[in-house]
């Protein structure tokens, strides 16, 4: 006597699950690519505001102290809290620095025209992120 089908359990086949490995993984070499390049330009977008808002504070404060150009202004201590909430963190391993009144701050050495060229406008192997 034949078993009845309404006994056996129902359970995926090896074709169907293949077609679903399939399906995830064209979907992921899709989406991982587009995740990457969202976080580059995060960074890159957080790397340039910071160093535009450091300028901004600089400049604040050198004109609220009469510092001529070349003076010394030290990052935090000189910014923080009065023209920075907080001194900014890198997006990645790094540090900001203030530098001169007069002179560009930087993001490990380099300032916001080098990110502009080598992340901003052409992203090339320079570019750190």
């Amino acid at each position: 006597m034949r078993p009845d089908n309404s006994a056996r359990k129902r359970a995926f086949t090896l074709i169907e699950m293949m077609i679903v490995v399939l399906v995830m993984s064209i979907l992921l070499e899709i989406a991982v690519p587009s995740f990457f390049s969202a976080r580059t330009q995060s960074y890159i977008r957080s790397c340039t505001k910071n160093l535009s808002n450091i300028d901004s504070a600089k400049s604040q404060f050198a004109m609220n102290n009469q510092l001529a150009e070349g003076a010394n202004v030290h990052n935090g201590v000189d910014l923080v809290p009065a023209y920075l909430e907080t001194w900014p963190t890198g997006p990645t391993d790094g540090d900001y620095e203030a530098n001169t009144v007069g002179a560009w701050p930087t993001y490990n050495g380099q300032d916001i025209n080098w990110y502009e060229l080598h992340c901003v406008t052409n992203l090339d192997a320079a570019c750190p992120f």
